[in-house]
């Protein structure tokens, strides 16, 4: 039988199979008729890579994490998953492409597997397709284009490419993927889509988690396993990744394939951690995205491919978890952009595209978006601000007007309302027009 997609395959038998570009692994008899993915050879051996590399992790939280990740791909399918991510933050020279090299070696050369991040959403769509059931590794943000990154993260989360004619006018086949996603830069996913004028949305917040990298003991080290300092560490792990390489991966599928116990309550297991505790929808995502890294990890373990202590990998994943808690806390949630994407319109705009709200004014404004009261005496009394729709869709451009008016919600800052609506209808010369009343100060 011909595969013309790589990763999980079921023949008409029921026989299954996981295809490699190299090989098929499994009863499924099937050959790979697709282009050879780069970097997917081996060099050294399996042992090799244990004790020079995978070794080497223990007591390395972070090292554990990114190795956890490599594994966890062919796990998607098992637990209904379309894909995982995680975004490495940190200075340069702190070790983040070590761990992508040891993360890329469980399935390849470390430097020809991992991909740059210098690329657009529809060229991303065959390399994620490559690594489909399997490891997406993305180096240094920086190289994207920021008015792209947003567009790469929704593409690799969604899983699917865009439909496409071909010359006779049909439609060419559509790329699928189920990949999990490491990725690196000194700047996070946020920081990045900020300098192209875009805004994160939580969504892209969910699909690809920033986890600051850099403020361990040594870089992203925590033991040196007997050497010197960090950097001799991170270039013998290099060196160690280029002599063993593309064995532990297909290893664990090997495992993979006799494993019948159910890994969707193993998962669900994992989740109820205490460490992964989350107190929202988006942390509950995130919690449930790492969990599924640390079983991948924790199976490693259980099956001999990884030699680090039962619990290192829900140790680390658990450790991620309050890193990138600490990140958002520390950074801008979305809530936070629409309060100040409003406030910055109003800056701008305030004097001149709102004029007082009162029946006898006759004052012309270009470009009208809204007008305002005093409600209160004196220099110092608040002023509320009438929106128009258009003018609020404007104001809070790039965000959802309902997601918009929801962290306006929240903030108190929407003052007056008629029932069941978040506007209020206002008497405007003579006629009713529905305003939304906006108060910055809440």
């Amino acid at each position: 039988m011909s595969a013309r997609r790589l990763g999980w395959l079921e023949d008409p038998t029921g026989r299954l199979a996981y295809v490699l570009p190299d090989r098929t692994l499994g009863d499924a008899e099937a050959v790979w008729q697709g282009d050879t993915a780069p970097g997917t050879g081996t060099a050294g051996t399996l042992e090799g890579w244990q004790t020079d590399v995978a070794a080497r992790a223990v007591g390395n939280p972070l090292a554990v994490l990114a190795l956890s990740a490599a594994f966890a791909g062919p796990l998607l399918a098992r637990v209904h998953r379309q894909g995982a991510g995680l975004h490495l933050v940190g200075d340069s020279s702190t070790g983040k492409s070590t761990l992508l090299d040891m993360a890329s070696s469980v399935w390849g050369h470390p430097r020809e597997f991992g991909r740059s991040w210098r690329t657009t959403s529809n060229g991303l769509e065959a390399v994620a397709a490559a690594r489909n059931d399997g490891l997406l590794v993305l180096d240094e943000i920086s190289e994207c284009d920021p008015r792209e990154v947003g567009a790469v993260v929704y593409s690799i989360g969604n899983g699917t490419g865009k439909t496409r004619a071909s010359r006779s006018g049909g439609a060419r086949p559509v790329h699928r993927w189920r990949v999990v996603v490491l990725s690196s830069g000194e700047r996070s996913i946020a920081a990045s889509m900020a300098e192209g004028n875009r805004h994160q949305k939580a969504g892209q917040s969910a699909r690809l988690l920033d986890v600051r990298c850099d403020a361990r003991a040594f870089g992203v080290f925590d033991a040196l396993h007997g050497l010197p300092d960090g950097r001799t560490l991170s270039d013998t792990l290099k060196t160690a990744c280029e002599d063993h390489h593309g064995h532990a991966g297909p290893a664990f599928v090997e495992r993979l394939l006799t494993d019948d116990q159910d890994l969707g309550a193993l998962l669900a297991t994992v989740r109820d951690e205490p460490g992964f505790t989350g107190g929202s929808e988006l942390e509950g995502r995130a919690a449930s995205m790492l969990a599924l890294i640390a079983m991948a990890g924790e199976l490693e373990c259980y099956d001999g491919v990884a030699p680090w202590p039962e619990d290192a990998a829900i140790e680390a994943a658990t450790l991620a978890f309050r890193l990138w808690k600490e990140g958002r806390a520390a950074g801008r949630p979305e809530d936070d952009q629409i309060l100040e994407a409003v406030t910055a319109f109003l800056d701008r705009y305030g004097d001149t595209r709102f004029s007082v709200l009162t029946e006898d004014s006759t004052i012309p404004t270009r470009e009208r978006a809204g007008w305002w009261r005093d409600d209160g005496m004196g220099a110092d009394a608040p002023r509320t601000y009438l929106f128009t729709s258009d003018a609020l869709k404007e104001a809070v451009v790039g965000h959802d007007l309902t997601r918009a008016l929801d962290a306006l919600d929240r903030a108190g800052w929407i003052v007056e309302r008629d029932d069941g609506k978040r506007s209020k209808k206002t008497k405007v010369r003579g006629r009713s027009v529905n305003l939304y009343a906006i108060r910055p100060e809440g």
